[in-house]
């Protein structure tokens, strides 16, 4: 049991060594580039594949943590499927790939719990969707 112990504590330090390294090598100094920002609300809708599943909670709440937290998300209403999303870009293919991105992260969070998600998103204040 110990020997387990001490391995799983390995791979922590290492895992924390390299976000460590991944961390600062990304506060490399400022290179011209403006940054804008982003207000998209999106709307998530989350459902089990089949009848004899019952994961829907689980998978939006995972979805809330490891995908929409790192944007920032606030929720609209308490129980909704709205939220609001903050993402940083530098040009519209940037923010495109990010937002696609975010999409299959979702999808492939929703998909390992054998439920399935409908996305729809819109930047606030002009006519982008996704």
């Amino acid at each position: 049991m110990s020997a387990v112990r001490q391995e799983l504590q390995s791979q922590l330090q290492i895992k924390e060594k390299l976000h460590n390294k991944i961390s600062v090598d990304e506060a490399k100094p400022d290179t011209g580039i403006v940054k804008q920002s982003a207000q998209i609300r999106l709307w998530l809708r989350v459902e089990n594949n089949n009848k004899f599943i019952r994961r829907k909670k689980k998978v939006r709440e995972h979805i809330e943590r490891f995908c929409l937290a790192f944007y920032n998300a606030q929720k609209t209403t308490a129980n909704g499927c709205e939220y609001i999303i903050t993402i940083p870009y530098e040009s519209d293919e940037d923010l495109n790939k990010q937002v696609y991105d975010l999409f299959g992260e979702m999808d492939s969070h929703a998909d390992m719990d054998y439920c399935f998600i409908e996305v729809d998103a819109h930047e606030i204040g002009t006519d982008r969707s996704w």
